[in-house]
């Protein structure tokens, strides 16, 4: 009987012992020793993280910010705008009721220095907004419709910087070792507020201005930017475009370019500027309304193989409740459970140190129940179970598109690759057979030399 084409080397594998085996297994130990400096390397590498110190566990598993002066915020022009004090008001109402925010430590909120908000906005733009505290009514609603979707009041630059100033406070908390994890409980949102312009609600960049204050106050090497909200943040990506530093990664309606805001920047073939190809991420969604399967299946496939290889010091979530069913604004079906589950997969990242900043959410009920399915997974409570795991057709698509254009530049997504041929399989068996019937050959000239 033959024996299996496995139990002989193929034709350039070399052996390191005195004599040549008369057999082989593909079990048998090879030993190189051109790898024994590597090998003492190693176990020297190995005696170092094993006698480093484990990550110390923070004292606070959650903190919450929270200032009221982020109520002071609101519309003097009766135009309908969703976002509203409510909103907040809303959501410490039903944490409190549920039993979380007595669970978590409270961090007071503060305003934030116009040097901080110059991280993300030019001096003259706060200049020009900080005018707003001295308009009087008819001016602020004429000031606000040169603007996009935006609305003032005199207090509204102090609100929008109290709002800044507590997540900073939250991020001080969470990099000092004072809270595991934070939630910043504030308003207006930030994603869409540019260096020079204001849009959709937002006035400062909140989750951009933390990014840059983690990095400059604690040096923080490598930050990621989970993007949640239905919306895509294209302020997030203006400020990061071109930075290695921040992994920007956003999931957002797009509809080709027709849901706001709008235009091809959320376009799955942004990736970064020329220096940062693939340090921005947009999985644009198209077509009908998605679910909680498509959004598990986008974190599975896309967002959490990048983030493990990217490995970040510091997990930020731009965390905006838009995209839950009820939302006349969003319009899709995601559940609060979707929320937790997604924030339960971040979890694992940056040794559990992730903030969680309000960006939108305009279904009063559903953005409450949403941030405390999130907070609750942050405090460690059991995550209830998801329905239908089956992601839609056009899910898929828009997830491959993705990982089509950033494979290029991550290892962990070139996964889609062709199978061989049936011609390539032939030539492997051939090459095989081949390598086989050599070395018998070899093997009867070596018998018959002997004899």
């Amino acid at each position: 009987m033959n024996p299996s084409i496995c139990d002989y080397p193929w034709r350039d594998v070399k052996f390191y012992t005195n004599e040549r085996p008369r057999t082989f297994s593909l079990s048998q130990e090879c030993y190189n020793p051109e790898y024994l400096d590597a090998e003492e390397e190693l176990k020297l590498r190995v005696a170092e993280l094993m006698n480093k110190q484990l990550q110390p566990c923070a004292p606070n598993k959650v903190c919450l910010g929270y200032a009221e002066q982020s109520l002071l915020h609101k519309d003097i022009s009766s135009g309908g705008f969703e976002e509203c004090p409510e909103r907040l008001q809303h959501l410490c109402k039903t944490l409190k009721n549920k039993g979380l925010w007595d669970r978590c430590l409270i961090t007071q909120g503060r305003k934030a220095t116009d040097d901080e908000l110059t991280l993300a906005h030019s001096s003259d733009f706060i200049r020009q907004l900080k005018k707003i505290e001295k308009l009087d009514e008819d001016a602020l609603i004429k000031y606000q419709s040169s603007f996009k979707s935006v609305y003032f009041c005199q207090d509204s630059f102090t609100a929008a910087s109290w709002s800044v100033g507590t997540l900073l406070s939250v991020v001080d908390d969470v990099l000092t070792g004072q809270s595991q994890s934070g939630v910043a409980l504030i308003r207006p949102p930030g994603h869409h507020a540019e260096a020079n312009t204001i849009m959709g609600f937002c006035m400062f960049n909140n989750v951009g201005i933390a990014a840059k204050y983690a990095q400059q106050k604690y040096n923080v090497n490598r930050i990621v930017i989970v993007d949640w909200d239905i919306h895509h943040g294209n302020a997030l990506q203006t400020l990061f475009y071109d930075d290695t530093s921040v992994l920007y990664i956003s999931l957002h309606r797009f509809d080709k370019g027709s849901f706001y805001p709008y235009g091809g920047e959320g376009y799955h073939k942004c990736v970064g500027g020329k220096s940062a190809q693939g340090y921005n991420v947009n999985i644009a969604w198209n077509d009908e309304s998605k679910g909680d399967s498509d959004y598990v299946a986008a974190f599975q496939q896309v967002i959490l193989p990048l983030c493990y290889e990217f490995s970040p010091d510091l997990v930020l979530a731009a965390a905006g409740f838009d995209g839950a069913k009820g939302d006349n604004l969003g319009n899709y079906r995601l559940s609060p459970e979707l929320f937790g589950h997604m924030t339960s997969m971040l979890k694992g990242l940056a040794h559990g140190r992730i903030i969680l900043a309000l960006e939108g959410g305009y279904n009063l009920d559903m953005t409450s129940e949403s941030m405390a399915c999130c907070i609750s997974t942050l405090l460690g409570d059991p995550l209830p179970s998801l329905t239908s795991m089956i992601p839609s057709q056009s899910a898929v698509k828009s997830i491959c598109d993705t990982i089509d254009i950033q494979s290029e530049f991550w290892k962990s997504l070139q996964y889609r690759v062709d199978l061989p041929t049936e011609k390539q399989l032939e030539i492997i068996k051939e090459q095989k057979e081949n390598s086989m019937r050599e070395f018998e050959e070899q093997e009867n000239e070596e018998k018959e030399e002997k004899e």
